[in-house]
């Protein structure tokens, strides 16, 4: 009842306004499909990027050290194909082979970490985090350029923000819901 109370009170002045801070009406298709890939974007990065470490020492037995050295490969990785995708795409200007790649990219690294265990090298991590980044730094700057495209260029500020908004919408509902799945797995084990 109060997430509907909070999402009625977010929603109804960002309608009825003529300069809204948050896209809701325009190009409704385009902005609906990206923000739910963007909310399962921050789902999984943030929760890598926070419960990563917190596997590689609780369950591998590594130092703290070692468990954030894991994640530099995820790291430099998601930078460099951002920066080499969004040049590709300003040449060829097509968007939906590097949205539909990079998310099956994606779910290939995240399949491929739910596959890890005790008996998992600190090489495995770091390889497993290097798929899911391809696939993370394919996504992040197309889904952005396809609500850009869908909207007039007076709305551009508008439908940036909104993109930056679902996708932190999505790293604390990330958070949340790995840490209760954590949790959990702990309590059970």
């Amino acid at each position: 009842m109060q997430i509907a109370d909070c999402a009625w009170r977010i929603v109804t002045p960002q309608v009825t306004c003529t300069t809204p801070n948050i896209l809701l009406d325009y190009a409704l298709g385009t902005i609906l499909a990206t923000s739910l890939l963007l909310i399962l974007l921050g789902i999984g990065m943030f929760g890598l990027t926070l419960y990563t470490p917190v596997f590689v020492q609780g369950v591998l037995g590594q130092s703290a050290s070692r468990s954030g050295v894991v994640m530099i490969p995820r790291v430099i990785t998601t930078t460099v194909i951002l920066i080499v995708v969004t040049q590709i795409i300003a040449r060829v200007g097509s968007l939906r082979l590097f949205l539909i790649g990079g998310t099956g990219v994606m779910r290939l690294g995240v399949f491929l970490l739910t596959t890890l265990n005790t008996g998992s090298s600190l090489w495995l991590v770091a390889a497993y985090l290097f798929v899911t980044a391809l696939g993370m730094g394919t996504v992040m700057p197309v889904a952005t350029l396809a609500v850009q495209a869908a909207v007039e260029s007076r709305l551009l500020g508008v439908a940036t923000s909104t993109t930056q908004f679902i996708r932190s919408i999505g790293s604390i509902m990330g958070t949340a819901v790995m840490g209760r799945w954590w949790r959990v797995a702990m309590l059970q084990s």
